[in-house]
């Protein structure tokens, strides 16, 4: 099936300015050249570009791609996907992840069964400029020795260490700063500075703290609403430990803080082959299936993709079909809901459990794009393109054919990346044509801009709507013993302390309003710069207290408190609360939390800058939601006791002034 089936996708690409460079290169054979613009111009269509890790056997091992550029071509045949980078430029590599920001694709070193590492060793993380072509070493870690043995030409020692040397999954935040590596040698995470390569810091799995620990088995990240999510196998290596035979996913602070357990489930669930614990050699050609959880995406409508690989293809020396798997986990709050059977996602084609683990998402639709094997024909592999909400495949490609010396059963595929940027950003430019003069026209080249951008900030009254949450959950204390609401409110107190209420010499102003919200909304004060009376409103709210979080009614509530804000100054809204929402009517899809968004998206499109504070735990907290709701990361706070709550009004008295992300980048400067 063509991918021109797929509904389009709203995918929008690269904020830089290319000019017809080829990323294809033709050291492999007959791939063909590929130009950067026609991957970013694919951006706009239906049928974009995905990079996928090429895992070569044979002697092709040493001389093939690396790296290739995948879409769904006619005859879905294997031919027609070019090479972004060669084996012996990168070796064996698994992990992908891509600055759409600056048009670099990453590349983690992976140790695989008869693969040699390339010029970096098993620590290496590799950076590729689409624009350019150039691959260099841009960061390595410490992920242990080589353990393949050149003096064997099977290389049987290093099949045990699959999973548990060198360098598995990458992520890049949605902010294109920090570049996370999970460490297979250390089971920790590595966070890397984009786009220098310095570390910033490492942190262990949140398996760490498990009677299990020693068995945990790190692999699969993700990145979402400003969070690191990352998943590990309890593999049951050693049975004597406490722990059962299950996967379990943790989310943590973009700096690895706080670690929470947000999924968790079974591996002993029916599917054929059952999976087993890992085993010592899993290079036997009868070992069973072990799983690796390799990849973690979320779907356009929050759910959880849990990708699993199969060990023993990466152990074997003559390789054999995938046996890998897709789950589908459904947002319950702050957690997923896991399912396991029956089997949401299509993977029987020439054989059962066909998919080898990997996934991405498309930007703007709700499908994603699978590496599998044989997913057409045998002694093959390829490429699945589905539809989420079904889980049916609605395009198949193969990839990697069996042409001759050199390939075979033993090829895989590893991670992928869709080479686009997220739905709004700005496209590429297009390519410069020749000038229509009689004279010869240089050959295009890349054209690298210097900018120089300052996004000011000038003095500017304020109208700001404080929403204040009112729930009788707002009378438990925070961590330190403190009630929630009595620091709510001094804080608040503060916070209207440091406006500018006096008119200035201009005879201008800050102003602000009062607004409560329970299992309904209201305003307490309008709009004023009266100390007083904002004070007085802020004390009333006491007496207040009801049960019911309707975090719908208070953005709509806040709005219509803004709805006389004065022209030249900042509108914002700063909404607190300590829970999720109760009491809300669900949404088209059944969930509250849809609902919420939609209030939310008609606020911020009225021009309202949206703040949220989440107060009490994280496991009071949904900090997802929240950051939705603000439309930013950067808009978002978390408070777990009153004292942290304090520093954060002080902090946005200043920051309100000059909202992160005021420009609209998708407009032309200034």
């Amino acid at each position: 099936m063509r991918a021109s089936h797929i509904a389009a996708a709203a995918v929008t690409c690269l904020l830089a300015s290319w000019v017809g460079t080829a990323v294809g290169r033709g050291p492999v054979g007959a791939e063909p050249e590929l130009g950067v613009d026609e991957i970013y111009a694919a951006c706009n269509g239906d049928n974009p570009y995905f990079a996928v890790a090429a895992q070569l056997g044979g002697t092709s091992s040493r001389t093939g791609p690396a790296l290739l550029a995948v879409n769904d071509t006619p005859d879905s045949g294997g031919a027609g996907h070019p090479a972004l980078a060669t084996r012996s430029e990168l070796g064996s590599v698994y992990g992908l992840a891509f600055d759409w920001r600056r048009g670099h694709l990453y590349a983690a070193a992976y140790h695989r069964r008869g693969q040699p590492y390339g010029p970096g060793g098993p620590g290496q993380i590799y950076r590729i400029d689409l624009a350019t072509g150039t691959v260099e070493r841009w960061a390595v870690v410490d992920a242990g020795p080589d353990r393949h043995d050149p003096a064997s030409p099977d290389d049987d020692a290093a099949a045990a260490w699959v999973g548990r040397s060198s360098l598995g999954d990458i992520e890049i935040d949605d902010n294109g700063l920090n570049l996370y590596v999970a460490n297979l040698a250390t089971n920790e995470i590595h966070r890397l500075s984009v786009p220098d390569g310095r570390e910033l810091g490492r942190f262990a799995s949140g398996a760490a703290a498990e009677e299990w620990a020693l068995n945990a088995r790190l692999f699969g990240l993700g990145y979402d609403g400003g969070r690191l999510y990352h998943a590990v196998v309890d593999s049951r290596a050693d049975g004597a430990l406490e722990g059962s035979f299950a996967a379990t996913v943790y989310r943590t602070l973009a700096d690895g803080s706080n670690p929470v357990s947000v999924a968790d489930f079974e591996l002993g669930y029916d599917r054929d082959p059952q999976w087993s614990p890992w085993s010592a050699d899993p290079g036997l050609p009868d070992a069973p299936p072990q799983p690796m959880v390799v990849d973690l995406e979320f779907s356009s409508e929050g759910d959880m993709l849990i990708g699993l690989r199969d060990r023993a293809v990466d152990a074997r020396h003559h390789g054999g079909g995938g046996t890998g798997d897709l789950l589908g986990g459904s947002r319950a709050g702050s957690t997923w809901l896991v399912q396991t059977s029956p089997e949401q996602f299509a993977d029987e084609w020439t054989h059962d459990e066909s998919l080898l683990g990997a996934l991405a998402s498309f930007p703007g639709f709700d499908g994603s794009f699978a590496p599998a094997s044989a997913p057409i024909v045998a002694d093959t592999v390829g490429t699945v393109w589905y539809y989420n909400p079904s889980g049916t495949d609605i395009a198949r490609e193969t990839v990697l054919e069996e042409p001759g010396p050199g390939t075979g059963p033993e090829d895989g595929l590893g991670d992928a990346e869709v080479l686009c940027g997220p739905p709004g950003a700005m496209t590429a430019t297009p390519t410069v044509t020749p000038s229509p003069t009689p004279t010869p026209t240089a050959t295009p080249a890349p054209a690298f801009l210097p900018v120089a951008l300052r996004e000011s900030c000038p003095p500017t009254m304020l109208d700001v709507a404080l929403v204040m949450d009112l729930s009788t959950s707002m009378r438990d204390a925070t961590a330190d013993g403190r009630p929630k609401l009595a620091a709510a409110l001094d804080a608040a107190d503060e916070f209207v302390a440091l406006l500018q209420l006096e008119p200035g010499d201009d005879g201008s102003a800050d102003r602000a309003s009062i607004v409560g919200f329970n299992a309904t909304a209201w305003t307490e004060q309008v709009l004023t710069d009266d100390a007083e009376a904002l004070s007085d409103a802020l004390a009333g709210l006491v007496d207040e207290v009801e049960t019911g979080t309707r975090l719908d009614l208070a953005l709509a509530a806040g709005a219509e408190a803004l709805a006389d804000a004065r022209t030249g100054a900042t509108p914002v809204l700063i909404l607190l609360t300590d829970g999720r929402p109760t009491g809300v009517p669900p949404g088209g899809d059944g969930r509250p939390e849809t609902t919420v968004l939609e209030a939310a998206s008609a606020v911020r499109a009225g021009g309202i800058y949206v703040f949220t504070i989440g107060l009490g735990t994280e496991d009071d907290v949904d900090s997802e939601l929240l950051i939705a709701i603000a439309g930013s990361p950067d808009r978002h706070v978390h408070a777990p006791t009153a004292s942290d709550l304090e520093e954060i009004y002080r902090q946005l008295a200043e920051d309100v002034r000059c909202p992160p992300g005021r420009h609209d980048w998708s407009k032309p400067w200034p």
